[in-house]
């Protein structure tokens, strides 16, 4: 077998870090790319919040529509127009800063800087797998708080952790059964930004 070398894991650790969708907002070379899926309808735009007027989105045919601008970055809060002037946020959204029936927010996936190339991980009959609900692991229900627990469950002998409930949903009740979309994580355990 051959060796691995830093170019192979730099490779690799771009490839796992960020992960192309074949929908949504996405940063393309300096641009964004808006896809959807909305086979309803025939035409859609996109709203961005700095902007007055909606920029309308090109048919791709089979019910998909795209629109790639240079007037997007990260950061930039956005809605989707449909044809009776009615917007509503993207249902591949990454992140509602205000909320599931909010503006969606373009993030950058590449920004946060990983620190885990060299862990190879562990053989699988070594693992002891605990589920752990954020929104009740802690008395905060953050990713922050949970964090300062994990070395209680390294100590009980757990090796893997299966985030569950990361959904968002409308409302302060948390609980998996109303979620909004399993695509975006829920702002109130930390959102994309922890």
């Amino acid at each position: 077998m051959p060796k691995k070398t830093a170019e192979d894991t730099q490779r690799k650790s771009e490839a796992v870090r960020k992960l192309a969708l074949p929908f949504g907002a996405e940063l393309l070379d300096g641009k964004t790319r808006f896809r959807i899926f909305a086979p309803a309808i025939g035409s859609i735009a996109v709203k961005l919040q700095h902007r007055e007027a909606a920029l309308a989105m090109e048919s791709e045919g089979d019910g998909w529509f795209v629109l790639t601008t240079s007037e997007a970055q990260a950061g930039t809060r956005y809605r989707y127009v449909l044809p009776d002037g009615l917007e509503v946020p993207d249902p591949a959204s990454r992140f509602q800063p205000e909320d599931v029936s909010g503006p969606s927010e373009v993030i950058d996936p590449t920004a946060y800087s990983w620190k885990d190339d060299s862990w190879t991980g562990r053989r699988w009959c070594e693992a002891v797998l605990y589920e752990l609900h954020v929104g009740t692991f802690t008395e905060e229900g953050t990713f922050r708080a949970a964090m300062t627990k994990l070395d209680h469950l390294a100590q009980l002998g757990v090796t893997a952790i299966e985030l569950m409930c990361l959904a968002d949903f409308a409302g302060i009740a948390t609980g998996a059964m109303t979620a909004y979309s399993c695509m975006l994580r829920t702002l109130r355990m930390g959102g994309p930004r922890i």
